[in-house]
């Protein structure tokens, strides 16, 4: 009986919901990811607890594992993750965001499967997942992949909407408060290895609240898809914007530019168009078709064509937190991109100007696309240093790379006991006043 099984896996990357279709942030920077570590050479897999609906691209349905359905020994072995004197508050903040403890055991059967050498779990659930592990294999390495912190991002919301939302967001904020508080502190044996957030000040609430190592890894862009075509022209006066259309920030950001700075555009240049691509719009998102020059396509197979013969992406953001992917999006494919301070936050341009046009207010948003479609051979100069800018900053080889070399520093110095290891004594649990 070997004492110490080698990996099957270097990396298990986990969700609890379906990572496929690229519709939300968590699914966008964990496929990319998977991907990215694969063509690097590592073997990797990714599993979810929910499936998804719709058809995965081939390579991504090969590195699908099915979620096992767990067994009482390992049931017990999660829920001893779980235990110390606030298991209690543990279990109710679980269940309020419909975690079931049984189901999610179902991963250590998985991991006893493919001995991963880390776990890594994308999405605002990670540190609930993760910790289940830590009792039945505490040297196990295991990365949260939050990209955004919950917490800023629900007050940035409530800052946002007014003492109208105060309860709702008041209430999503201290629910994943508590989530990284309680799941990713106490018991050192029991607390996350590494969580991982987009911007440095994202990382640095992250480590500071879940109380573990912290690093940036910025999103990157698949440059290979969103790339421009010489060939296509782009039309005058037209613009877009994109995104998941049941986003609140999506919602917030293309209602007020709608409001507050489309119709003096439509109004002064009436052959002026927007166009609103994006899945799952609403009637308030549907309802902006109404305004005049304003196209509304939900659901929108592949965005590239119309990107490309569009004159302007528009970023009007207003609240959110992280890395706005549409905006990486835009730049890979060299379009002229306008931006509120909110969409540019987080990114790092380096020396110079921002090869983006900054808007602050309704009056600089209606010069800026003036400006942009006035002056077409600026505006294409601007595109194209826009995607060397990506190219520089913000790929998904580099973005995998800086993952590699974290995974390297939480290598542990003790081996990885798995099912079929010969393993040592258990240590003597520590006394409930300790435990966390």
């Amino acid at each position: 009986m070997e004492l110490n099984p080698k990996p099957q896996l270097d990396v298990l990357l986990v969700s609890e919901l379906p990572l496929w279709p690229l519709d939300r942030g968590y699914c966008v920077h964990g496929v990319n990811m998977l991907r990215a570590l694969k063509a690097m050479g590592l073997r990797v897999a990714a599993t979810t607890l929910r499936p998804s609906e719709e058809t995965m691209p081939g390579w991504l349905s090969e590195r699908m594992l099915d979620w096992p359905t767990a067994n009482k020994t390992d049931i017990k072995r999660f829920a001893l993750g779980w235990h110390g004197k606030t298991f209690g508050l543990r279990c109710k903040v679980a269940e309020h965001q419909a975690l079931n403890g049984r189901e999610l055991a179902g991963l250590l059967t998985l991991v006893e499967q493919v001995r991963p050498g880390a776990v890594i779990a994308v999405g605002q659930h990670g540190p609930v997942i993760l910790r289940g592990l830590s009792w039945a294999y505490p040297n196990l390495p295991r990365v949260w992949y939050a990209a955004d912190e919950p917490v800023s991002f629900q007050l940035s919301m409530l800052a946002r909407e007014g003492l109208g939302s105060l309860r709702h967001r008041a209430r999503l904020a201290v629910v994943f408060g508590l989530m990284q508080v309680l799941y990713n502190r106490g018991n050192p044996a029991h607390r996350l290895s590494a969580a991982i957030g987009v911007s440095p000040k994202d990382t640095k609430r992250l480590g500071i609240i879940g109380g573990c190592k912290a690093k940036t890894i910025r999103n990157g862009v698949d440059t290979d898809y969103y790339q421009p075509d010489p060939t296509v022209m782009r039309m005058p006066r037209t613009c877009a914007f994109w995104g998941d259309l049941s986003f609140e920030p999506n919602v917030d950001a293309i209602r007020w530019f709608v409001k507050k700075v489309w119709r003096q555009v439509s109004y002064q240049r009436p052959d002026a168009k927007l166009t609103i691509m994006g899945r799952r719009p609403g009637d308030a998102v549907l309802s902006l078709a109404d305004e005049a020059c304003v196209e509304v396509l939900p659901d929108v197979p592949d965005l590239r064509p119309t990107l490309r013969s569009t004159g302007a992406a528009v970023m009007p953001m207003r609240c959110g937190h992280g890395i706005k992917n549409k905006l990486l999006e835009a730049a890979a494919m060299g379009m002229p991109i306008l931006a509120s301070p909110k969409a540019v936050k987080g990114l790092v341009f380096g020396e110079g100007r921002p090869p983006i046009v900054v808007c602050k207010g309704a009056s600089d948003w209606v010069a800026g696309l003036d400006k942009v479609w006035g002056q077409p051979g600026l505006a294409s100069a601007t595109g194209e240093l826009a995607r060397q800018w990506v190219l520089d900053r913000h790929t998904w080889p580099g973005a995998a790379q800086k993952m590699q070399r974290l995974l390297q520093t939480l290598t542990p110095d003790e081996p990885i006991y798995y099912a079929d290891a010969q393993q040592p004594p258990l240590p003597k649990r520590r006394s409930q006043q300790e435990a966390a």
